[in-house]
């Protein structure tokens, strides 16, 4: 019985630190991505900057997402993979909408 008690409490946990860990794992993916571009960021590369954005602000932090949730997760690790990626792309797009209604 005590056996089975100390595994909810882990999974409790688990499910705990599971948005705070996507959360992480989406800043330090989106950090990692923006200082490797500072070492190539010469002239746009041929037009391509609106591309290097989406794979950077949207792409890779969300493979990185999928898989963080999926490993972290005790039940449902497809599914809270697929929830990642959405609260991805969410984050994103409010990111851009917030960016373009600027008012300067």
């Amino acid at each position: 019985m005590k056996h089975k008690n100390n595994k909810q409490i882990y999974d409790a946990i688990r499910w705990i630190a599971l948005l705070p860990a996507v959360c992480l794992v989406w800043w330090i993916v989106l950090y990692i991505c923006i200082s490797i571009d500072r070492w190539f960021s010469t002239e746009p590369f041929f037009g391509l900057g609106l591309w290097f954005l989406v794979i950077y602000f949207a792409i890779l932090p969300a493979i990185a997402m999928f898989f963080t949730a999926k490993y972290i997760a005790p039940k449902y690790k497809n599914i809270m993979g697929c929830v990642a990626v959405f609260l991805c792309i969410a984050w994103v797009l409010l990111l851009w909408y917030g960016l373009s209604h600027m008012a300067y």
